[in-house]
């Protein structure tokens, strides 16, 4: 089994023009959206690569790009870009950090070019397929924060065997509290609300509890943050009070009992799950599986 890498990027050439920007869809072009990490994941696969088991997210594709035969041949420094390198990208300080929503990956279309499937353009419909000048690109997302960058370069002449195993999320088919994509949680009846703030031009609220397990005051807004219009305020019970301004000390629910997961992160005990806004991070510490 081999990927071809000219297959892999022409992948994105064939869905230029086709693809809306979404992290809440397919996530891989067959609804006509798709986000950054399900488009590499699925034009590699499409390219002669292994059969993924899931749709994977900035933080795991790396396992995925190993077991098709690419090597990790930089990490945050220059290098040599060839055609059909693959760049991952992320805005804290390692792939693990960016808790999927938080990174980029894409791949050079040349020794100058990188073509990827992000929000440039703000989620305008058949957009979400760019081209940039590499260099170009690097420098705006330094500006806006960009930490880490490590590339992936295919090498033909590594065995990839079929008993090689790509990373699998478990399935149960059974409510054991082990999440899966596609599997249901509840939530906490109610989480303290530590943080209020504005963010990305949105009213957003954090719970400790709810972005890492209540194990630290650290947070990431951009994959942990929800938007105030996504919960409802609540006592400490869980009653929906009939004062709705929050402030921080207060306590907010989810607008559901029954939350399906859409991404996975094994290594960080991560869980996904969609808002209006788009998807929320969460520790699955404060997660009950549910049918």
């Amino acid at each position: 089994m081999s990927v071809d890498i000219y297959k892999m990027v022409g992948w994105f050439y064939d869905e230029r023009g086709r693809l809306t920007y979404s992290m809440a869809g397919s996530r891989n072009g067959t609804d006509g959206t798709a986000d950054c990490s399900g488009s590499v994941t699925q034009a590699i696969a499409s390219a002669g690569g292994k059969a993924y088991n899931y749709l994977y997210s900035t933080v795991t594709i790396g396992a995925y790009l190993a077991a098709n035969g690419f090597e990790r041949i930089a990490v945050n420094q220059d290098w040599e870009p060839q055609f059909g390198d693959v760049v991952l990208m992320s805005w804290g300080k390692d792939m693990a950090s960016s808790g999927g929503a938080g990174g980029h990956v894409g791949v050079m279309d040349s020794a100058t070019n990188f073509i990827s499937c992000d929000y440039w353009t703000g989620g305008q419909a058949n957009t979400a397929v760019s081209e940039h000048d590499w260099n170009e690109y690097y420098n705006t997302e330094v500006a806006n924060g960009l930490q880490y960058v490590e590339v992936w370069r295919y090498n033909a002449s590594i065995q990839v065997k079929p008993t090689d195993v790509t990373p699998k999320v478990p399935q149960s088919g059974g409510v054991d509290q082990v999440l899966n994509i596609g599997e249901f949680f509840a939530p906490r009846k109610a989480y303290h609300v530590d943080v209020l703030t504005n963010g990305y031009n949105i009213d957003q609220v954090v719970s400790y509890d709810l972005a890492n397990g209540g194990t630290s005051t650290e947070y990431d807004l951009y994959n942990n943050g929800l938007g105030v219009e996504s919960v409802d305020k609540c006592d400490a019970n869980g009653n929906i009070t009939a004062d709705q301004n929050l402030d921080v000390g207060d306590y907010f629910r989810l607008h559901s009992d029954r939350i399906e997961v859409v991404d996975v992160d094994p290594a960080t005990n991560g869980v996904a799950f969609g808002t209006r806004y788009g998807n929320v991070w969460a520790s699955a510490a404060t997660l009950t599986e549910v049918k």
